[in-house]
């Protein structure tokens, strides 16, 4: 019997001294800010005395982001530095629009989670599904294991309507490129030529075309030689002015503006 009263009062000593300890630690720092990476460039940019190309997907520093980021359908790549913290559970894709901020309360109604993704080995996101014709706001909320969560930065860009390739006109001393369906806020356009590998050999900044001038369209290609028996494919971007937003949460945002059409292929 005392063996058992001793055994009892050992346990109730253990069970009040552990008591006071402190559990397992629990996280509670939030993961580093990310840091998205605003709209790098247009391909067909002259920079020095190169033409750039911006979507080469092997070399992510230099990947074209932003405003229609792939010409098929109507896409924007957001785009950031890697993440630093190694304990990220998933990935939050936000978005606002304009008409989403409240600049009586100064807060936003209404922000669409887009998708959930877990940490890619690329930084960056397709949204395929973006309204045109409204500023849109991105920014991306990082959720560590333990439930902690920081957001980003936000970068803001604009969809407008696609041009729409009609022809591809190719005759032994000439090449001529037509399209339609410019959107009315554009301000100027970039006809982009590639060859079989999809590398950029021909880039173009043409006068305003005027639909009620026949001589205006279509556009003469002006570059070197091309040779015959080949294939080749080429495109039109839009571009609308960049222009500041209005203050939302004390920041304005420069809006990049524009699209991108399909491609069109032919062989010379």
């Amino acid at each position: 019997m005392f063996k058992i009263f001793f055994i009892l009062l050992l346990l109730i000593i253990i069970l009040v001294g552990c008591s006071g300890e402190e559990g397992f630690e629990i996280d509670t720092t939030p993961p580093l800010k990310a840091n998205l990476i605003h709209h790098l460039g247009d391909t067909g940019d002259v920079v020095g005395d190169s033409i750039c190309n911006y979507i080469d997907p092997n070399n992510t520093e230099r990947e074209m982001n932003g405003i229609d980021a792939v010409p098929e359908g109507n896409k924007i790549q957001i785009q950031w530095e890697p993440i630093q913290d190694s304990d990220i559970d998933y990935i939050r894709i936000m978005r606002f629009t304009q008409e989403d901020w409240d600049e009586n309360t100064n807060t936003i109604d209404f922000i669409v989670c887009v998708d959930s993704i877990e940490v890619p080995n690329n930084p960056f996101y397709l949204d395929d599904n973006p309204p045109i014709e409204k500023n849109l706001f991105y920014f991306i909320d990082l959720v560590d294991f333990a439930g902690n969560s920081t957001v980003s930065d936000t970068v803001c860009y604009k969809l407008v309507d696609k041009p729409l390739l009609s022809s591809t006109q190719v005759y032994p001393d000439s090449i001529l490129f037509e399209w339609t369906n410019e959107a009315a806020e554009i301000i100027s356009r970039r006809i982009l030529l590639f060859d079989s590998n999809h590398d950029l050999i021909w880039s173009l900044d043409p006068n305003d075309p005027n639909p009620e001038d026949p001589d205006a369209m279509p556009i003469k290609y002006t570059g070197d030689t091309l040779e015959p028996g080949s294939n080749y494919s080429w495109r039109v971007d839009v571009f609308g002015s960049d222009v500041f937003t209005e203050p939302i949460q004390g920041t304005s945002y420069l809006v990049k503006t524009g699209a991108e059409s399909e491609y069109q292929y032919f062989t010379r």
